[in-house]
């Protein structure tokens, strides 16, 4: 598990409209091989960090592949049920789309994972600009919103 540096952010705002772009749309394992063209062979074994994550099953998935991936949000701040009934009434705001059904079942999988691993370092609060990680501590860093990865 990665080094955590002191905490650099003020508590953010909590109570984010279940329709506000703040919650993301999360993305899914998938998303990211093909955003990226990530190899998730090389990747086995490495240290990942999701920046900006969100709802996202990124981390559930790669953990689940024995890829040592950890995510940062100022939304991790809450406890398991209060983010699950955040993002529950995002998915009850969202269409009926067939996006919208993979991105409910991506938010799904995050919230089974951020339950099982809330005390376990997996799901960190914080964001950009300062992470709240000490240099060099992964080996990748990716954000949904950006157009890369970085190693």
């Amino acid at each position: 598990m990665p080094s955590i540096a002191p905490a650099v952010l003020p508590p953010g705002p909590t109570d984010v409209p279940a329709d506000s772009p703040a919650l993301g749309r999360g993305r899914s394992l998938t998303d990211y091989v093909s955003a990226f063209a990530l190899d998730l062979l090389l990747l086995r074994g490495r240290d990942v960090l999701e920046v900006a994550a969100g709802p996202s099953s990124f981390v559930a998935e790669a953990c689940a592949r024995r890829i040592d991936a950890v995510a940062v949000d100022p939304a991790y701040d809450l406890p398991p049920a209060a983010l699950a009934a955040r993002w529950g009434r995002a998915g009850r705001a969202m269409g009926g789309t067939a996006s919208d059904a993979e991105w409910r079942s991506s938010v799904e999988r995050f919230l089974a994972d951020y339950e099982a691993s809330y005390c376990r370092g997996r799901y960190v609060w914080g964001g950009l600009p300062q992470l709240p990680f000490f240099d060099g501590t992964f080996d990748l860093r990716c954000s949904p919103r950006a157009t890369s990865c970085c190693g």
